[in-house]
């Protein structure tokens, strides 16, 4: 402790300042004015980091405060910052996490709220989210952990989940929007070939069934799609996707052998017809590509494109009827 020369000392004797407590006049950056020492223990007031009366007893500065010298209670850290004990100045009021110093604040510091698509971690400054994720637009975003992969992307967790390095979702699986990063298998029966799912509504009937989709009303929520899959009928060619509307008609006086029928060479002509040779498999069949747009949930992505393809075509055959002294068993022949 530093010593006090009360008033009336001969020059001889000096009395030690009480703990944790310091002549003011030591400190070179002292205001002038401010303090003048007038030889009584009130010369000895609290040193950095600690606070109480002139004089003493003082007592050390609390968490999320601090105590400049001489206070004599302590200041409180800015919103959403803190200090540990004994904190000399605000410099020592560290912005939360999620949060960061804003630079042209000055004394006192002002923290401000981390942006979205961004993460304020220990230090302190706004880290961009890593390319194709993002906080789902939460903001005070605390760890690289908060940035999420974007609609049709998915994240690797034995290769990308620390980095948070967003992967294209695949084929046969949908990846939406959440905060699990996960690719989710299309259900059992269901396929799909886009590159860059979203919804589990990409998920198609397999070759063999065609799609009806109902609309299921959820009350004041958003409705919800219901898939339900359809052995595809005698007569009938349903390709991989297949809706009611893009069955394949085996066409008239032709079926096939039984349901659940996949490829066009699976109708035939019945008996008393055969199959016109000008008109043979597939002939009008054209191949269609659509492709839908994804777009990312960062301002600083452009959008993609995840594409299909699909057949679209009239009757499978031409069957034409026997003619007169001819006869025609069922068959593919032309």
């Amino acid at each position: 402790a530093t010593k006090y020369s009360p008033l009336s000392n001969t020059g001889t004797t000096c009395l030690n300042c009480p703990s944790n407590t310091e002549r003011f006049s030591l400190e070179t950056d002292v205001v002038p004015g401010d303090h003048k020492e007038n030889g009584t223990i009130t010369d000895c007031v609290a040193i950095h980091g600690f606070y109480g009366p002139w004089g003493g007893p003082v007592r050390e500065c609390p968490n999320n405060t601090y105590c400049i010298k001489g206070a004599r209670v302590p200041t409180l850290c800015p919103a959403n910052s803190t200090s540990p004990r004994r904190s000399q100045s605000n410099t020592s009021c560290a912005c939360n996490i999620g949060y960061y110093p804003w630079a042209n604040a000055g004394i006192p510091r002002v923290c401000l709220q981390c942006p979205r698509n961004n993460y304020c971690s220990a230090s302190n400054v706004p880290i961009p989210c890593p390319p194709l994720t993002s906080t789902l637009g939460l903001i005070r975003r605390g760890s690289i952990n908060d940035c999420y992969a974007d609609a049709g992307y998915f994240m690797a967790t034995d290769t990308s989940i620390d980095e948070r390095r967003a992967m294209l979702c695949t084929e046969n699986y949908y990846c939406p929007l959440d905060m699990n990063n996960n690719r989710i298998p299309c259900p059992s029966g269901r396929e799909h070939d886009i590159k860059g799912s979203r919804f589990h509504t990409d998920c198609m009937c397999k070759a063999g069934y065609y799609t009806e989709t109902t609309e299921i009303s959820q009350g004041t929520t958003e409705n919800v799609t219901q898939i339900q899959c359809i052995l595809c009928e005698e007569g009938q060619i349903c390709h991989s996707r297949s809706t009611k509307a893009s069955r394949i008609p085996c066409g008239p006086s032709a079926t096939t052998i039984k349901t659940g029928s996949d490829d066009i060479s699976q109708c035939f002509c019945l008996a008393g017809s055969y199959m016109n040779e000008t008109h043979v498999y597939g002939a009008t069949c054209t191949t269609l590509e659509e492709c839908i747009t994804v777009e990312s949930t960062l301002e600083s992505q452009p959008e993609s494109y995840a594409c299909y393809k699909h057949r679209l075509c009239g009757n499978a055959i031409n069957c034409v009827a026997c003619p007169v002294n001819h006869y025609c068993p069922a068959s593919r022949n032309a």
